[in-house]
């Protein structure tokens, strides 16, 4: 890859694992192959010209490699212009006038980062067709910094580019651009070393932007380095260097102060120790601290977004108010907001859901973008008419929203709505965003994916052939995805076709045996079968790939309280409740057991337990008061017997 002693070389980018032909990054699978992952970047003029009918891509380009029309648009009218006999003289030209489709030196920064961003993100595509000098998430969706992507704090961590981390900036939010440090034609930066950055912030800085200090940062009395070491370049404390594929280093562009005192609590990296590898984080927090007491005291009073993104993402609700704070600070970047709602969603709080509906006319498409999901994810129309209602009130308003990826998210959220419930115009606006949804995974019919969702959508709009061949689309280009075949599955199940729903789930174990759901899953469908000895035999697997799973266990109980195995039942029924004394249910079925049994004395036990878990709710006290009636019963008649 990179020119050596030997010059080029060819590099294995995962040294470290066998490739096998079954590997998703083997070069015969289509998860890594260059018509999707690369060639819309590396080209100009790229056409992928997939066709799902014969699996095939017919692929066009005019340049491999990055030609002014890449970022320029197309470029007929300028050479027309170029060529044209009769041209103003010495007059200033308007960009316009030179036939070019897109000004990349519009004083609105965004058009520029938006041209950028195009290939320097982590993305999602909407669509085959791109149109120069529109609105970014017209045509894509940037990824937030959840944490198979991002750091805690909004470091980089997979391979997510450059636009992610640059949209966490100061920097973005003052308007500063990529070609204010870039070179747009080389890439290459204007200076090298500390003479870029103090161009701007200097003494004194730079007028082009607001609430720069005047102040010598290229000194030892801020970076505390020798001057011209390793420490003292600016980009080694605020662009830390990640390597990827082996050879290729990035900076980030998030800019940040380093902060070795959130490597103390959270376990991440921090610049300082990717240098003093030899010390620990407490020493290097200890460091900072010292140099900069004044902001020591601020950190301590204040908790960084990366302790409430960290904790909210491993299923901690005690962060909600945390992140509700995040996501309605104005002074946080859009992305950094986006990414709290993202976390909020998985979160049953209303307080969160209020939060997240609050957004979803946020001035930035990311955050409106979020929000959608976020609401589409807490009120599934699954769980009735009131929650179909509340979901169609608050986003059926953004399928008219002016961005693509907006109306196209409302629309897929709302297929669970049932289509009695929309008035005539949400009908039309719902039918124009959906058929946007069906183009966003049409753009990506290659990838299996792609059906995936479409399987999905047409099943929630009651299309049930046509969800089916999406389902099989996917199968037929991996036959492997798992994903999919669970769908198929349910959705046999869904139609009353259980044999071939039972036959899907088989495929899946004989895929994968050790795929514990597959075995839960096909416990159900056989116990729904009245195959209850079959369905035993799958739920007792299930239990031992899925121990801390506590609903697998309550329903391996039940079978077994059906198939006449009461002591097995009893022991699984405590096991169900050692994993989770908080499910109502389980709680239930043990106190329905104890009294089946006719052991009062422990069903009451139990109940209060229940009592205890829903104090508002009539039906575990009606029980206690059947339980507490008929223990009483059975004293009286003992009493009876001793007179």
């Amino acid at each position: 890859h990179p020119k050596g002693e030997g010059g080029q070389r060819w590099v294995h980018l995962h040294p470290d694992e066998e490739i096998t032909p079954s590997h998703m990054f083997h070069w015969t699978r289509r998860f890594l192959n260059w018509n999707y992952m690369c060639g819309e970047c590396h080209t100009t003029n790229f056409q992928k010209n997939y066709d799902l009918e014969t699996n095939t891509f017919n692929t066009t380009w005019t340049m491999i490699d990055v030609g002014c029309q890449a970022c320029h648009g197309p470029g007929s009218n300028h050479v027309a212009w170029a060529n044209a006999e009769k041209r103003p003289g010495n007059k200033e030209l308007a960009y316009e006038d030179l036939g070019l489709q897109v000004d990349l030196k519009a004083t609105d920064s965004p058009v520029q980062l938006d041209a950028c961003a195009r290939c320097h993100s982590r993305r999602n595509g909407l669509r085959k067709d791109y149109q120069y000098g529109q609105p970014f998430m017209d045509y894509y969706v940037p990824q937030v910094l959840t944490d198979s992507l991002y750091y805690p704090d909004g470091q980089i961590l997979d391979e997510v580019y450059v636009y992610g981390s640059f949209i966490q900036s100061k920097k973005f939010l003052q308007g500063v651009r990529c070609t204010d440090c870039h070179n747009p034609h080389t890439a290459r930066l204007h200076t090298s070393g500390n003479a870029l950055c103090v161009g701007c912030h200097g003494s004194p800085p730079s007028k082009e932007y607001t609430n720069l200090k005047d102040m010598d940062y290229d000194s030892p009395e801020h970076h505390f380095h020798k001057k011209n070491s390793p420490g003292a370049q600016c980009v080694e404390c605020h662009m830390p260097e990640t390597k990827y594929m082996i050879v290729d280093p990035r900076r980030d562009h998030k800019f940040q102060i380093p902060r070795p005192d959130l490597s103390v609590k959270l376990d991440i990296p921090n610049p300082c120790n990717s240098c003093h590898n030899d010390k620990s984080a407490q020493w290097a927090a200890s460091k900072v601290d010292a140099w900069y007491p004044l902001s020591s005291e601020k950190r301590m009073a204040e908790r960084h977004f990366a302790e409430f993104f960290a904790a909210g993402q491993a299923g901690d609700l005690e962060v909600v108010p945390g992140l509700i704070k995040v996501a309605k600070d104005r002074a946080q970047p859009p992305i950094i907001r986006a990414t709290a709602l993202n976390i909020l969603s998985r979160s049953p709080s209303q307080q969160a859901l209020d939060t997240i509906a609050s957004s979803l006319n946020h001035e930035d498409p990311l955050v409106r973008y979020e929000a959608v999901k976020g609401v589409s994810l807490m009120l599934p129309g699954s769980l009735g008419a009131e929650y179909q209602r509340n979901k169609l009130s608050l986003l059926a308003p953004q399928l008219k929203d002016p961005i693509r990826a907006i109306r196209s998210e409302a629309a897929r959220g709302l297929t669970d709505v049932p289509g009695e419930l929309f008035d005539e115009a949400q009908k039309q606006e719902f039918e124009k965003a959906l058929e946007e949804y069906q183009a966003r995974q049409q753009a990506i019919a290659d990838r299996p994916e792609a059906h995936l969702n479409l399987g999905l959508m047409y099943q929630n709009i009651g299309k049930h052939a046509l969800a089916e061949a999406a389902y099989k689309d996917a199968i037929r280009l991996v036959p492997d995805f798992i994903p999919v075949r669970f769908n198929l599955a349910h959705l046999y199940n869904g139609m009353g076709r259980n044999d071939e729903a039972r036959q899907m789930f088989r495929e899946i174990i004989d895929l994968e045996p050790e795929n514990g759901d597959a075995h839960y899953s096909l416990g159900l469908l056989l116990a729904e079968m009245q195959r209850l000895e079959e369905a035993g035999d799958a739920l007792a697997k299930a239990v031992e790939l899925l121990p801390d799973r506590a609903r697998v266990i309550y329903n391996y109980a039940l079978t077994l309280r059906h198939l006449g195995r009461s002591q097995e039942a009893e022991q699984a029924m405590h096991q169900a409740y050692t994993v989770d004394p908080t499910d109502p249910a389980i709680v239930h079925a043990i106190t329905v057991f104890y009294m089946q049994e006719g052991q009062w004395e422990r069903a009451l036990s139990y109940a209060e337990k229940l009592v205890a878990l829903a104090p508002a709710a009539p039906g575990p006290r009606q029980l206690m008061q059947e339980i507490e009636k008929e223990l009483a019963l059975k004293k009286g008649r003992g009493q009876h017997r001793i007179q």
